[in-house]
């Protein structure tokens, strides 16, 4: 699959209900769609780069069997920890709060290993930086411009479970593919 697609898709259904996605929800409570949309993208465009770079290098540096385990294995964990815990963190109104906000979120968060993660397995950091930056923009976006109807809707909990399930399957199946 093209490295844009796929990280488009995950980076999407890893943002649903993530850390980053509640903030943003808490933020747009309070903030213009402006100040989260600027404050935010810049923290996704610094968070995202530093998971590239990252996996990039380890993707360099290690053999494809090596970054694939390690891949699977963090698609895995990050499912778990997802399963098992749920955050919700508020911010206020100015674009620096809420780029802190959204890049503290985003360091080492489900998406940010995901992005290690991908870029390691295509070794494409260029088009899985612009796939990972359009899924995570398009959910902030979303969620900027529906947040309370969002909420109202779909109990956080039950997507974050369902998005953290969606790890640890394609974890498994990144190691089953590794079989065969």
């Amino acid at each position: 699959m093209d490295p844009i697609l796929s990280a488009f898709i995950v980076v999407f259904i890893a943002e649903l209900a993530d850390k980053t996605q509640l903030a943003v929800l808490s933020l747009s409570l309070k903030t213009g769609i402006f100040r989260i949309l600027v404050g935010s993208s810049l923290a996704f465009i610094a968070a995202s780069g530093l998971g590239v770079a990252a996996g990039y290098c380890m993707q360099v540096c290690l053999p494809f069997k090596v970054v694939s385990i390690g891949s699977a294995l963090l698609f895995i964990v990050a499912g778990i920890i997802g399963v098992l815990r749920g955050e919700f963190k508020t911010g206020e109104d100015s674009i620096l709060k809420v780029f802190m906000v959204v890049f503290l979120a985003e360091l080492g968060d489900k998406t940010n290993i995901s992005i290690i993660a991908l870029t390691g397995l295509t070794g494409k950091p260029i088009g899985t930086y612009i796939g990972a930056l359009a899924g995570i923009m398009t959910v902030c976006l979303l969620t900027a411009l529906l947040g309370r109807k969002i909420s109202a809707k779909i109990p956080p909990e039950k997507v974050s479970k369902a998005s953290s399930t969606l790890f640890i399957i394609t974890g498994i199946a990144i190691l089953v593919s590794l079989l065969f």
